[in-house]
């Protein structure tokens, strides 16, 4: 959760860096002195995100360095919006003549008070910046990421690849069988074999079975990770280790050097089988292959990574072979999944299968994600009507490492308990339609957090009356510029300054909500979105007289009017036959009735 907070700070910074550095550029005509402070200003800005950027990979952050966090993102808004006041100042256009001259001599004026005011806040702003940076220091903020002391959580998600037991197994004996065929071919010349596959697809538990087979029949053998940020020194010292089967302190044996000298005096006459798990990049594999010495020996060498091109690397020059793993087939992945939650697929309740099948197609026949939602099914009861919304929910809870570039994201199927905890470090998605179990203040807030977010739309599904309301605060959803938000709310309040972008909304009012909550004096605060261009509004009017109906239509009327694009708001009147009638409208219908009858 501490990563996903950081993801939006770092969110927010990136946007701020790139209009600092807009506004240094020839566009923009300032002073030596302003240019001088935003230069300063982004050079400190940018040293801050850098260190925001450490702190996103961190488990557990300090109390102090929480505060730091959250006071660097609002001083991050305050000083956007005073690039924004000023680089979206308009523009006058000059006429010619003497009146031509008095327009540019005003201008002039104009531009010298525009320019004292953005020095004065830009000074103020950098006097923040300053005071930031000394409160870092202070709080020892880049203490949280000295390697020697972070808390991040270390743990290989590997591991549980190598000690599965081969009977739980699916889909797994063609691909080792044809592996194992690959590698026991007899050629006595070394040969190097890589499994490239996507993550999550198997290639540690396939590589781990074929090496299970058969390393008996080599001299030694070794089965070492290497995982994104390796150590080649202990890479090399484990390696050595497991060939000679005995313990090697590496800080006995030295440096690098020393350690690939003791490898390949070792191997020299030898048959060995090494395995090298989840290799990155080709630098680390241009460091163990020095070690892995050529010999006619019919050594072999098996190598797993998730990228083609390193695949390729890796067994290129010792008569090598590329083994593309595939993703599980369908009846595989079923297999899989029924097994791991009911032992087979003849024991799952038929009223759960339409469900199952959506959760295994879901998994895309990647056996870690089908095993990951399996465990976590099994802890549910049996009943279709908790499987199917749960599963929504913890899908995308469980999706520990979002694609942080994502710009667009629907979830039409899915009705959601909560926010997923991840969504905040979506610092990109410009585009999100997402359906909720309820809004509430909560529910705004995180989704206003997103600096990128233009296009909302937020459905409530809520059965039970709302009981809270709701408020559009002036520092949330900076950027969105179409909102629709449909389902039983309380109430919607606009802040003065709320949702500045703001150009097309469109919202559900319960009159009688709306008569609870401001009594004679409706007002949702829509006067305050300067820049709204479009409204449609869904009014409930059930349990409503129909005056409150009109009056309630009439006060959305009068606050678009003071509003600059004066737009027409369109209504839209739901569930009419439900309204209160009184007397006067009670003796209505019936003179209607009796005069239907009287013609009659």
């Amino acid at each position: 959760m501490e990563g996903v907070m950081v993801s939006v700070a770092t969110g927010v910074m990136n946007s701020l860096l790139d209009k600092l550095s807009a506004l240094l550029g020839k566009e923009f005509k300032l002073h030596s002195r302003v240019k001088h402070d935003i230069a300063f200003l982004k050079d400190e800005l940018s040293c801050m995100n850098a260190l925001l950027e450490k702190l996103g990979n961190m488990e557990v952050l300090d109390l102090q360095v929480k505060e730091w966090r959250k006071q660097v993102r609002e001083m991050a808004y305050d000083i956007e919006d005073c690039i924004d006041n000023y680089m979206h100042q308009p523009y006058q256009q000059r006429s010619s003549g003497i009146i031509g001259f008095f327009h540019v001599y005003v201008q002039r004026v104009k531009e010298l008070v525009g320019h004292h005011g953005v020095a004065q806040q830009i000074n103020e702003l950098k006097d923040r910046v300053v005071e930031a940076k000394h409160r870092r220091k202070r709080y020892k903020v880049a203490n949280e990421v000295d390697p020697g002391t972070n808390n991040v959580l270390s743990i290989d998600p590997r591991l549980s690849a190598l000690y599965v037991e081969s009977s739980d197994l699916v889909g797994i004996d063609i691909p080792r069988d044809h592996l194992i065929n690959m590698l026991d071919d007899g050629e006595q010349s070394l040969k190097a074999i890589s499994i490239v596959g996507l993550g999550g697809s198997g290639k540690t538990t396939l590589a781990n079975e074929a090496y299970k087979r058969i390393s008996w029949q080599f001299d030694c053998k070794a089965f070492v990770s290497v995982s994104q940020k390796p150590d080649v020194k202990k890479i090399l010292g484990v390696l050595l280790s497991q060939v000679k089967n005995q313990d090697c302190a590496t800080t006995e044996i030295g440096d690098d050097n020393q350690l690939i000298n003791a490898l390949r005096s070792f191997l020299k006459n030898k048959r060995y089988f090494i395995v090298i798990d989840d290799i990155w990049n080709t630098q680390v594999w241009n460091a163990i292959k020095c070690a892995l010495l050529e010999n006619s020996c019919g050594s072999r060498i098996l190598v797993t990574t998730r990228i083609a091109t390193i695949a390729k690397s890796c067994c290129s020059p010792h008569n090598g072979t590329v083994y593309e793993l595939r993703p599980l087939s369908e009846a595989d992945s079923m297999s899989l999944f029924y097994k791991r939650i009911f032992g087979s697929e003849d024991l799952c309740p038929i009223n759960l299968k339409d469900v199952a099948a959506d959760i295994i197609k879901r998994c895309g026949g990647l056996p870690l994600a089908i095993i990951t939602m399996a465990s976590l099914m099994i802890t549910k009861s049996d009943g279709r009507e908790e499987w199917g919304p749960w599963f929504c929910d913890i899908a995308l809870n469980s999706w520990y490492s979002p694609p942080h570039a994502l710009r667009e994201l629907y979830t039409p199927g899915c009705c959601f308990q909560r926010i997923p905890e991840w969504i905040t470090s979506m610092v990109n998605l410009y585009r999100l339609c997402i359906r909720v179990k309820q809004v509430t203040q909560e529910v705004l807030d995180i989704l206003g957090g997103l600096p990128s977010l233009l296009d909302l739309e937020l459905r409530s599904e809520a059965v039970d009356e709302p009981m809270e309301m709701l408020s559009l605060r002036n520092t949330k959803f900076r950027c969105l510029k179409i909102f629709r938000l449909y389902g039983p709310i309380m109430g919607l309040m606009f802040e003065p300054g709320a949702v500045p972008q703001l150009e097309a909304l469109s919202i559900e009012i319960s009159t009688c909500q709306a008569q609870s909550t401001f009594a004679d004096h409706l007002d949702l605060g829509i006067h305050h979105l300067a820049l709204l261009r479009d409204l449609n509004v869904w009014i409930n009017c059930g349990g409503a007289k129909v005056e409150e109906v009109e009056a309630l239509v009439a006060a959305i009327t009068h606050a678009t009017n003071l509003l600059p694009n004066h737009p027409t708001p369109r209504f839209y009147r739901d569930n009419e036959e439900g309204m209160v009638k009184d007397d006067a409208h009670v003796e209505q219908d019936i003179k209607q009735q009796l005069g239907v009858i009287e013609m009659k």
